[in-house]
């Protein structure tokens, strides 16, 4: 489910992964951003490394999901889908926010976060696909955060689980989205449906 939008939400999507870099100055390479220091009186919680492992492989999701949902707003609003690009857009500013929280928690137990790891980023050829490969990343969402829930209640990390339950209510709420515009598909036929997610101008023009 997508929350309100964040005050600096343009920002954010200007500079993508690299906001969330710049803020926490995690290191990329040379050249791009110095590795983080912390002051040495600062110490760090010491994590369970599966634990750590476990929200890494969330990350992995989160910025995978920052990029899907990135370029399916751009084609759906290319193809003059302003609804569904709107839908979109938002979805990937939501997976930013997760991915900035899934960082916090990591340097919070001392582990290092693993940006730049991704699944595969499908970019669907029509609208229905761009819904299909947002439904099946959702899905690998639920599945890797429940395991990790498990996890994290067997090592007793009440934080990291309490993070990753809600990560997964929100990865339903997504899919929940996903099977309704299939079934709606379904009940009113593609056409319709893409007719819908136009904005009202484009809808009379289409009808003229």
């Amino acid at each position: 489910m997508v929350s309100a939008r964040n005050p600096d939400a343009a920002q954010q999507m200007r500079y993508g992964l690299n906001y969330i870099n710049r803020k926490h100055k995690i290191s990329l390479g040379p050249g791009i951003l110095g590795p983080m220091l912390a002051p040495q009186n600062k110490r760090n919680m010491q994590g369970d490394d599966q634990v750590i492992q476990a929200l890494n492989a969330g990350l992995t999701i989160e910025l995978t999901a920052i990029n899907l949902y990135f370029i399916s707003s751009k084609m759906c609003k290319d193809w003059g889908l302003d609804r569904l690009a709107q839908h979109f857009y938002d979805e990937s500013m939501e997976e930013m926010k997760h991915a900035e929280e899934v960082i916090d928690r990591i340097l919070f137990l001392g582990g290092v976060p693993e940006i730049a790891r991704y699944h595969e980023i499908k970019v669907g050829t029509t609208p229905r696909e761009h819904i299909e490969s947002s439904y099946e990343l959702e899905k690998k969402g639920v599945a890797t955060y429940n395991e990790a829930v498990a996890l994290a209640i067997k090592k007793k990390d009440a934080g990291s689980r309490t993070l990753m339950e809600r990560m997964v209510v929100e990865s339903e709420e997504s899919i929940d989205w996903a099977e309704s515009q299939f079934d709606l598909i379904e009940l009113v036929g593609l056409e319709r449906y893409l007719a819908q997610q136009m904005n009202l101008a484009q809808q009379m023009n289409a009808g003229e």
